[in-house]
């Protein structure tokens, strides 16, 4: 592969609580490339939305390093900051909650595109129909409010304006999970095809692991807060390690009406530890059913078991 376009180094992120602090991160590291999908992938709790945050810096690290497009922005003042992570943007779950009630779609645009003074061709009103376009939006959408439209629609408009500042990397955080059903295969699609055309990265969290299995190119999967597995897709579908991932590829639904029950062959119970006490050793301990006393005293390291597939597990020690 090519140098990576942002790296999370060992990334520690720690957050106080009112009469205690604990850690939403430990250890993370990760890359992603350009025009390649990454997939995060886990539990509600696990971490996710917090390593899109500190990948942006609306939260800060406590340990680690970060880079963007070769630079570190680890520790950039509020202005660096602003100008080094223009070509980083995010598309967040809930697009009522990130839209202006106040503005319409084209004032949402406009102001997007004169705050990141973004060199484009034509007048901002040529623009802005350039990006309607690109989001397959009609042009007539620009003069509406957010209430005025669809919550397909409106999430068509966060991403548009999103793309409005020419990005390398979109940073989707549960981009679907807000959305009628009818309408996420369209949000997709759409996607997919600006990827295809326009060649940006995604950073796509989700737990529909359906999703990811069209869209990601890499998953990284994630268990109160420690990485489990990273690896291609289709090798993380096909032949997961992790026993934790391999019960997530086991609860995947088969769309098939007419196919047959199978038990999954490999079912996780309970529900995950405290991630304010966390267990000692594997934090997956509790609930793996190949858990041994090296397991609940011995935090595994992510290692290369097979080229491009890395996992946290003593079941795959070369020792």
């Amino acid at each position: 592969m090519s140098t990576p376009l942002f790296e999370v180094k060992q990334l520690d992120v720690e957050y106080q609580m009112k009469n205690s602090r604990f850690m939403a991160l430990r250890d993370v590291d990760l890359e992603g490339y350009l025009g390649e999908t990454l997939g995060i992938v886990g539990e509600s709790g696990c971490g996710k939305s917090t390593l899109a945050k500190s990948l942006m810096r609306i939260c800060s690290p406590t340990h680690g390093r970060l880079f963007f497009d070769g630079k570190e922005i680890t520790s950039l003042s509020s202005r660096e900051l602003r100008k080094a992570i223009r070509g980083m943007q995010m598309i967040f779950q809930d697009p009522d909650a990130s839209l202006n009630p106040r503005m319409t779609v084209e004032g949402h645009l406009k102001e997007a595109i004169t705050t990141s003074k973004v060199a484009h061709e034509g007048t901002v009103e040529e623009y802005i129909k350039e990006l309607l376009n690109m989001v397959q939006l009609p042009h007539s959408v620009a003069r509406m409010y957010p209430y005025q439209l669809s919550g397909g629609q409106k999430q068509r408009v966060s991403i548009a304006r999103a793309l409005s500042v020419k990005p390398k990397l979109l940073i989707c955080d549960e981009p679907l999970s807000s959305l009628d059903i009818s309408v996420v295969a369209q949000i997709i699609l759409l996607l997919k095809k600006i990827q295809e055309e326009h060649g940006i990265s995604y950073l796509f969290i989700t737990h529909d692991l359906a999703t990811l299995r069209y869209l990601a190119h890499r998953l990284l999967v994630l268990y109160l807060g420690r990485v489990m597995e990273v690896s291609p897709a289709q090798d993380v579908f096909s032949e997961p390690l992790h026993p934790y991932t391999q019960a997530l590829m086991a609860s995947i639904p088969t769309p098939d009406p007419d196919a047959s029950y199978e038990p999954a062959k490999l079912c996780i119970v309970g529900d995950p530890p405290s991630i304010v006490d966390p267990p000692s050793g594997c934090v997956f301990h509790t609930r793996c059913p190949y858990a041994t006393e090296s397991c609940r005293h011995i935090a595994p390291r992510l290692k290369e078991v097979k080229p491009n597939h890395f996992v946290a597990c003593h079941l795959y020690d070369l020792s």
